[in-house]
């Protein structure tokens, strides 16, 4: 029964009932840990890894997917761990994280191809195909991107919630110039959109079809329209990456005050990710010089091992050092030495400062 609920939880993620989804594998997850259900806990945790990857919260979606691969290495199936590691992968792909990512991804084809679990695949090219994108490798991005649309398109998946990867594609296609092939996949992206209602694919097509123009004049209007539905309909992630894009077109339309003002925001919303392709990315423009101070703090998942990072949010939400050894399963004094760990990376000296420094979501620098 509580594995049924965490699959639940995962459909109403693609619904983007993301509250809904949140409240059900939270609660999933906890009674897994309180009964000793180890071999639950991977794909629970993998499916609330993608579930705040998707709303910006990747600290939490760093130290969920980092103790499902670990928890999954000894206690469940080949098809659950092979899920938790393209979950850990994809957020690896987006932060940059190059030789880390590649080793998930691999590790979760190798594990999925012989008990053909395509949808892994499709997963794993995906985020190789987001992992080459943000280093602005477009020809290998198109290329995994390409054997992703295949293998969903093989598989009849017309929900463009269930792996996001479409909007990726036609962006490498477009820095390839291939915009005959860029404009075919906005069609289905944009019908697709109508189809399921998904906020996220209409502010992702509209970043698209804004990138597509022939103008720049074409594409500045069309992408300051996409920036004001981003901020209404989606991510943190997807915003910036929309004023990225808004901002190096305002550039080739010379411009350069208003271009600075939207690559300044972008840098500093990747910055706060942890994204640190895409910041570098907008920090290549001429928005460098103006980025403040603090913009340029890392967040916590950056700065402390995967047990540290799941410690620390444990503790910011107010429990016990026995209560996180027990949630955990770790001993009471390894949670006092990572702790000891914690409040020296972070800079901070009690339970309140670190609660109230991972709930603001910035480190001091």
């Amino acid at each position: 029964m509580n594995l049924l609920r965490m699959r639940c939880g995962q459909s109403l993620i693609w619904c983007e009932d993301h509250q809904s989804a949140g409240d059900l594998l939270k609660s999933s997850v906890n009674a897994a840990r309180a009964l000793g259900r180890l071999a639950d806990l991977p794909y629970g945790l993998a499916t609330l890894s993608d579930l705040h990857f998707r709303t910006d919260e990747w600290s939490q979606a760093c130290a969920h997917a980092t103790e499902a691969v670990e928890l999954g290495t000894g206690y469940t199936t080949r098809s659950d761990l092979s899920y938790a590691l393209v979950c850990a992968g994809r957020i690896e792909a987006a932060m940059g994280t190059d030789r880390s990512c590649r080793a998930r991804l691999a590790q979760a084809v190798g594990f999925a191809r012989p008990i053909g679990i395509a949808s892994i695949t499709a997963y794993a090219a995906a985020a190789l195909g987001l992992l080459e994108l943000g280093a602005a490798n477009y020809r290998q991005a198109a290329a995994d991107l390409g054997w992703a649309a295949a293998l969903i398109a093989r598989h009849g998946v017309k929900d463009p919630c269930v792996i996001q990867w479409r909007p990726d594609y036609i962006e490498s296609l477009f820095h390839l110039g291939r915009l005959a092939d860029a404009h075919e996949q906005l069609e289905v992206l944009e019908a697709e959109a109508v189809s399921t209602g998904s906020r996220w694919a209409r502010a992702t097509a509209a970043r698209c079809r804004g990138l597509l123009q022939t103008t720049p004049q074409r594409a500045v209007a069309h992408l300051e329209e996409a920036v004001a539905l981003a901020e209404a309909e989606a991510s943190m992630f997807e915003q910036a990456r929309t004023r990225l894009c808004l901002g190096e077109a305002l550039r080739r339309a010379r411009q350069r005050g208003e271009a600075r003002r939207h690559l300044d925001r972008a840098h500093q919303a990747f910055q706060l990710l942890g994204a640190r392709p895409w910041a570098e990315r907008a920090a290549v423009e001429p928005a460098t010089a103006s980025v403040s101070a603090a913009a340029r703090r890392a967040p916590i998942h950056v700065r402390l091992t995967p047990q540290e990072l799941r410690v620390a949010l444990q503790v910011a939400d107010g429990l016990t050092n026995q209560e996180v050894a027990a949630r955990l399963f770790l001993s009471h004094k390894t949670i006092e030495v990572h702790l000891g760990h914690i409040y020296d990376k972070l800079g901070v000296r009690s339970r309140t400062g670190l609660a109230k420094l991972v709930h603001s979501g910035e480190v001091q620098p």
